[in-house]
């Protein structure tokens, strides 16, 4: 089964084809206008970083997005899942599922400060929540295909993202 990053990428490179690109993103105007093009046919437009958890991609697929302008940030294979949240918070935080705990805070704390050098000030992630639950079908965080139920999410954390906003530390590992 093809991850979702490889997917959009072959998409793309059935529009045009791999070796256009290269000719057109050496022309500085048209390379803009190219990829503004591609960033916004994936709908991906006005990000310009994106938390992903699936496998690693490889370096050349990775580049390809650096190269559009879009940074892919925490391709880990301890890391899980992520929901970036923060209704009626001043700034939005990320939970963060890992999959073994093995990460230390320093790494996740290097991974917060490079997610946020890339995001305007409105949008930089206040802090990271390292949540203590699995997040699964059984226990109805996921929908069947896998994806994340964020009002679920949401109604498990939200009610304790004050009390971590005022700890102001950069990683929280839920108690």
């Amino acid at each position: 089964m093809l991850r979702l990053w490889t997917k959009f990428y072959l998409a793309i490179n059935e529009k045009i084809p791999e070796r256009k690109q290269k000719q057109l993103f050496r022309l500085p105007v048209v390379s803009r206008v190219v990829k503004k093009k591609i960033l916004t046919e994936l709908g991906l437009n006005h990000v310009r970083a994106a938390i992903t958890s699936s496998t690693p991609l490889s370096q050349h697929m990775t580049e390809w997005y650096r190269g559009l302008g879009l940074e892919l940030l925490g391709q880990h294979n301890r890391l899980g899942a992520t929901c970036v949240t923060g209704f009626g918070q001043p700034q939005p935080f990320a939970l963060l599922m890992l999959s073994a705990y093995s990460l230390q805070s320093t790494l996740l704390e290097a991974l917060l400060k490079r997610i946020n050098a890339s995001l305007e000030d409105h949008e930089k992630l206040a802090h990271l929540v390292v949540v203590k639950d699995q997040w699964s079908r059984d226990n109805g965080y996921l929908t069947p295909t896998m994806k994340i139920k964020r009002n679920v999410i949401e109604e498990r954390y939200l009610p304790q993202a004050e009390a971590w906003r005022r700890s102001r530390q950069a990683v929280i590992w839920e108690a």
